[in-house]
C-alpha cells in the first residue's frame, strides 16, 4: 500500500471534485480510472466489484472513474459509456450479494461532451474487513468458467492495482478496526467518569444543606441527589424537597409567566416517581403520588367544576401524561403493583371528579378545551392526536431519562406518525393505557371511565399485557383487587371499546388474535353487561 499525503476519500460527487480527480493524472491507492465498462457483461460487472472490495479496505474508501484514461483524460476509445448503468442503487444491488457491507454511491457528469461515471466506495462502517460472502465467476469465450475471487478473500489496493492481500497488509487493513476499538473504549471510560462524577454531585447534593435537593435542580442533578438519598434511607431532604411543591405549583398557575417552570416542577415529579417504581420504593411512590394529586386538585374545584380555565386544563392533561408514562415504566418493569394507584384517584384527594380515574377526567376535559390537536394542515384544518394519551407520554418518555432505564436510548416519536415496528416503550404504554382502562371499568362498573387511546395503534402491541392479566389469577389480583366477574367484564368491555373506536376514528380494525384471553373472556360465569 502507498499512501497519497492527503486521502482523496471524502464522499463528494460534485463537479469539482471530479476535475480534482482528474487533475492527478494517476492513478493511486484511492483513485481507480477505467476507459471502459459494459455493466450488461459479466466479466465486467464482477470485475468492478473485485475493484469495490479493494477500495473498501482503504481507510477512508476511494474513487473509480469510468472513461477516463490512464492519464484521467476523458475518453471514449472503447465507445461511450450507458449512464443509466451507473446508478447508485444498480451498482449497490450488483455488489450486496458479494459484499454485505457495501457502500456505494455513483453520480455521472459531462466533461467535454464525454459521459464520465463517478463511484465512491465508502470503507465498512464500522470499521471491518472487507470479506467477499461468495465467488466471483464469468464465462470466458471459449465458455470456461474464470474466477476473479473467491468466498473469504480480501482484496486491497497496490497502486493501479487491486490484488488478494497478503500479510504485509495486515497491519494497516486492521487500523481503522483497532482505532475504532480505542474510540469506542475512549468513549465508555469517558461516561463511566462522568457518571461517576455525576453521582458524586449527587451525594453532595443529597447530604449537603437541607433545601439543596430541589425541583430547580438539572434533572441529572435532582435524579443522582434523590437516589443518593434513597441509597441512604435519608427521608428528611426527600420531604423537604416536596414539602412547598402543592403551594409552589399553585403560585405558578396563577403567574403569567410560569408556565415553563410549572412543567419543570412536574417533570421532576416524573422522576421521583419513576425512580420509586424502578427500586420498588413504595413510601416514596405513595408520597409523590399524593403530591401529584393535590396538584392535580388545584385544577378543579370542590364541586367538580374546572378551576383556572384552560390554564388548568392544561395542568391536569400535563399530569395525566406524566403518570401514563410511569405506568409503562410500571408495565415493562413488571410493577404490578403500581397499576391501581396510578389508576385511580387515591384517598380522597379528588374525589370530586365524576370519573373514577383522573386519565378518563383528564381526556375529557381536554377534549373540551380543543387541546388535542396538532397544529393546522396545510388547508387550515386542525388535526386531533391519534392515540392522544399514548402518543404524548411517548414523547415525555424522550424527554425524562428516569422514565426509560430499561431502554437509555428512544428514536423520535412524531404525533400523527407512522411509529417505528419495533418500539418496546411504545407498547409499554399501550399496554399500560389498556389496563388502566380494565381496572377503571371494572371499579366502577360503567363503560364511560375509559377511553381507549392505545386503539390509535395496532393491537399486537396491547396483546401480550392482556394475556399477561388472563393467564395469571395471581397479576389480576395485584392489577385489580375486583372479583372475577367484573374483571372479566371490564376487559371485554374495553376490547369492544378499542375495536370500535379503532373503525370510527382510524378506519381500520383493531383485531387482537388471542386464544388466551378469548378463553379468559368465555370460561368466566356469564355477567349482564356494564
Amino acid at each position: 500500500m502507498t499512501l497519497t499525503a492527503q486521502p482523496l476519500g471524502d464522499g463528494s460527487l460534485t463537479m469539482e471534485k471530479l476535475r480534482q480527480l482528474l487533475a492527478v493524472h494517476a492513478e493511486q491507492d484511492d483513485l481507480d480510472y477505467k476507459e471502459h465498462l459494459d455493466l450488461s457483461n459479466t466479466k465486467d460487472k464482477v470485475e468492478l466489484v473485485k475493484d469495490f472490495g479493494a477500495m473498501q479496505s482503504q481507510p477512508f474508501g476511494g474513487y473509480i472513474l469510468v472513461g477516463v484514461d490512464g492519464i484521467g483524460e476523458p475518453t471514449t476509445a472503447h465507445g461511450p459509456i450507458n449512464a443509466n448503468q451507473f446508478d447508485p442503487a444498480t451498482l449497490n444491488g450488483i455488489a450486496h450479494s458479494y459484499l454485505p457491507s457495501i457502500r456505494v454511491n455513483a453520480t455521472t457528469h459531462e466533461v467535454d461532451g464525454i459521459t464520465v461515471a463517478m463511484i465512491f466506495v465508502g470503507a465498512p462502517d464500522p470499521p471491518a474487513i472487507a470479506i467477499f460472502s461468495k465467488d466471483g465467476q464469468y464465462a470466458d469465450a471459449t465458455g470456461r468458467s474464470q474466477t476473479v475471487f473467491r468466498a473469504g478473500d480480501v482484496f486491497v489496493r497496490r497502486g493501479t492495482q487491486s490484488v488478494r492481500w497478503s500479510y504485509t497488509d495486515l497491519a494497516w487493513v486492521l487500523t481503522p478496526i483497532e482505532n475504532a476499538v480505542r474510540e469506542d473504549e475512549r468513549r465508555r471510560a469517558t461516561a463511566y467518569v462522568d457518571a461517576v462524577s455525576q453521582g458524586q454531585r449527587g451525594r453532595s447534593l443529597a447530604t449537603g444543606p437541607i433545601g439543596s435537593l430541589s425541583w430547580q435542580l438539572e434533572d441529572n442533578d435532582f435524579q443522582s441527589a434523590l437516589l443518593e438519598a434513597m441509597r441512604a434511607n435519608d427521608e428528611i431532604p426527600i420531604r423537604h424537597a416536596f414539602l412547598s411543591l402543592v403551594g409552589e405549583a399553585g403560585a405558578l398557575l396563577n403567574q403569567s409567566d410560569g408556565d415553563d417552570d410549572l412543567n419543570r416542577l412536574l417533570d421532576r415529579l416524573t422522576t421521583a416517581l419513576s425512580l420509586a417504581v424502578t427500586y420498588d420504593d413504595r413510601k416514596l411512590f405513595a408520597a409523590v403520588l399524593a403530591t401529584f394529586q393535590s396538584i392535580y386538585a388545584l385544577g378543579v374545584t370542590g364541586d367538580g367544576n374546572l378551576a383556572l380555565g384552560v390554564r388548568g386544563i392544561r395542568l391536569l392533561w400535563g399530569i395525566a401524561t406524566r403518570i401514563e408514562a410511569v405506568g409503562g415504566l410500571a408495565i415493562r418493569l413488571r410493577g404490578w403493583w403500581a397499576i391501581r394507584p396510578l389508576t385511580l384517584h387515591g384517598d380522597g384527594r379528588l374525589t370530586q371528579l365524576h370519573y373514577v380515574s383522573w386519565f378518563r377526567h383528564a381526556l375529557t376535559e381536554a377534549s373540551r378545551a380543543n387541546l388535542l390537536y396538532t397544529e393546522p394542515d396545510e388547508n387550515g384544518n386542525p388535526v386531533e392526536i391519534g392515540g392522544p394519551l399514548v402518543a404524548v407520554a411517548r414523547q415525555h418518555v424522550e424527554r425524562i431519562p428516569a422514565l426509560r432505564p430499561d431502554t437509555p436510548s428512544v428514536s423520535r416519536f412524531e404525533l400523527n406518525t407512522a411509529p417505528d415496528e419495533h418500539d418496546p416503550v411504545l407498547d409499554s404504554l399501550a399496554q399500560f393505557d389498556a389496563i388502566w382502562g380494565i381496572v377503571a371499568v371494572a371499579r366502577s362498573r360503567r363503560e364511560f371511565d375509559h377511553y381507549p387511546s392505545f386503539a390509535a395503534f395496532y393491537a399486537r402491541r396491547t396483546a401480550p399485557v392482556l394475556e399477561t392479566l388472563a393467564a395469571s389469577p395471581d397479576v389480576r389480583q395485584q392489577v385489580a383487587h375486583e372479583d372475577e366477574p367484573f374483571l372479566r367484564d371490564a376487559m371485554k368491555s374495553v376490547i369492544d371499546t378499542a375495536e370500535q373506536q379503532s373503525w370510527a376514528a382510524y378506519h381500520r380494525p383493531w383485531d387482537l388474535h388471542s386464544s388466551v384471553v378469548q378463553t379468559y373472556l368465555e370460561d368466566q360465569p356469564e355477567r349482564p353487561s356494564l
